[in-house]
């Protein structure tokens, strides 16, 4: 059973989301688990989320604010790890909201099954509606063996952001986030890392983790150029990365799986979703750009079924108007 010696570390980056900080907070300190500290660090934001932390831990010691000037989440991030003392380590998005059990049943489970890491489902919510916070007894706890196998079978998204998840803290401390990129770093390189470092971890299949779609954050807005050349890099420092392991064929075969449906997704169908004129500028630059991951061999037609076969093509080999 948990004890007041497995303290969690909640680390939320923060910049520029005053507006949902309060709710955020709250929802970490109405937690039914009462052992962990939040660590929030301000990242040179323009609005009131400094005055609003500032505030916050003056009410509660357990919540250490810091400031830094504009570097970016990522930086955040490691600055939190770094000044976290528990022994487990959480992050949260300064817009998003916890379950009110999510560090009970988290805890719970990372300690009976003495793993490295546990995961559960994320649920997005739209801004301004309330979502359900249904109270779980006993829930399911299933063990995972491989948490990387488990990673690259699971087509899920949820599966691989950084968020939903608890850490043992001697786990992640030595794997920093990557700086110098800032889109999809965290639930694409460093969450692999993580998964491929763990010797064994757990999964609960349920919501406890509320992720709030809004039209303006960085997730949803921004340069077209900026997001596909963010998961470009993020193909080949994933392929770059694991070609340093010695790993069985089918696991290799899962990787390269893994890529080409990255590419599928957020390369490809991105560019479709742009308007015309855009679609056309994009699908120019891009299509050499992603002959190439095929002729190194970072992607492949072979892993993927016959319909994403012909995009993948038609993608590559579509000719342009002038």
């Amino acid at each position: 059973m948990p004890s007041k010696s497995d303290i969690v570390s909640v680390i939320v980056p923060v910049y520029n989301t005053a507006l949902y900080l309060p709710d955020c907070l709250d929802s970490v300190l109405n937690q039914t688990y009462p052992y962990f500290e939040i660590i929030c660090i301000d990242d040179g934001s323009t609005d009131d989320s400094a005055k609003i932390l500032s505030d916050f831990a003056k009410v509660d010691k357990r919540i250490h604010f810091y400031s830094q000037k504009n570097a970016g989440v990522s930086a955040a991030r490691n600055f939190g790890i770094q000044k976290a003392k528990g022994k487990y380590i959480c992050f949260l998005d300064s817009d998003d909201i916890y379950h009110p059990q999510f560090l009970e049943i988290m805890v719970r489970a990372i300690t009976s099954l003495q793993a490295d890491m546990v995961w559960c489902h994320l649920q997005s919510f739209t801004n301004g509606a309330e979502p359900p916070f249904p109270f779980f007894e006993k829930p399911k706890i299933i063990f995972e063996k491989n948490p990387f196998d488990c990673l690259l079978r699971n087509k899920d998204l949820p599966q691989s952001v950084t968020t939903n998840k608890l850490y043992r803290k001697d786990l992640i401390s030595s794997t920093k986030f990557d700086k110098g990129i800032s889109i999809a770093e965290d639930y694409y390189i460093w969450c692999y890392k993580i998964c491929h470092q763990a010797k064994n971890g757990g999964y609960i299949p349920i919501a406890l983790y509320y992720n709030r779609i809004r039209s303006n954050s960085a997730t949803q807005v921004g340069d077209p150029k900026k997001w596909l050349d963010g998961h470009l890099k993020c193909i080949e420092i994933l392929n770059d990365y694991y070609t340093n392991y010695s790993l069985p064929k089918s696991t290799k075969r899962l990787i390269k799986k893994r890529l080409t449906h990255l590419c599928l997704k957020q390369i490809i169908k991105k560019i479709a979703s742009l308007d015309m004129d855009l679609k056309e500028k994009y699908q120019r630059i891009y299509a050499d750009k992603v002959k190439i991951l095929l002729k190194k061999g970072y992607i492949s037609y072979g892993v993927i079924n016959i319909k994403n076969k012909l995009k993948l093509w038609l993608f590559c080999h579509r000719r342009q108007k002038h």
